[in-house]
């Protein structure tokens, strides 16, 4: 063997221990963190009144649309929320269409036509000041029927109470499935 196989030898033997040194010491990193964890404290279950809570701060933004307040609509959202829609027409995705929550809140005053989002069957899903809500919905603008899709909303409760950090939603006008809730008023 020459000078120069025999070095590129023991610098490849040197990389092979390295690296079986580096998984061993994470190997024993991990046990000793699998062995020393402690499981979390027993949180408290959501109670029936903080998820009614968690959909009430929800159910006041599409209150909001409806009555065009953008004060209401203010109070209901975080400083920093973001609210972003996604078309769901058959096409290929498109990236979804994000703005300022507090920019539409700004906007609602100015929209046209009496509007109408119903929410049903919600999934609300709480871990200490953080709650998601995702749930199907249908949308009516002068009680016609525009399109259906899915909310999912993140909140957040502040110590006076659950704040909108983000509002995502599908917007599909065709093809949606059928509502359990009965014909909005004024339907045509």
């Amino acid at each position: 063997m020459t000078a120069a196989a025999s070095r590129r030898a023991i610098r490849a033997g040197a990389r092979r221990v390295a690296r079986t040194a580096v998984v061993a010491c994470l190997a024993a990193c991990l046990d000793a963190a699998v062995a020393g964890a402690q499981r979390p404290a027993a949180r408290a279950r959501p109670t029936k009144a903080d998820t009614a809570a968690v959909l009430a701060a929800l159910q006041s933004f599409l209150d909001a649309i409806e009555r065009r307040d953008s004060t209401l609509a203010r109070s209901v959202l975080m400083p920093e929320s973001v609210i972003a829609s996604a078309a769901v027409d058959g096409g290929p995705p498109r990236p979804p269409r994000v703005r300022a929550g507090l920019d539409d809140a700004r906007r609602i005053a100015q929209l046209e036509g009496a509007m109408l989002e119903r929410i049903w069957s919600p999934t609300v899903l709480i871990e200490g000041p953080m709650a998601v809500v995702w749930a199907p919905y249908d949308f009516h603008v002068d009680g016609r029927f525009t399109h259906c899709g899915v909310d999912t909303a993140t909140l957040f409760h502040d110590g006076k109470g659950w704040r909108m950090l983000s509002l995502a939603y599908t917007m599909q006008p065709s093809g949606c499935p059928p509502t359990p809730l009965p014909p909005p008023p004024g339907r045509r």
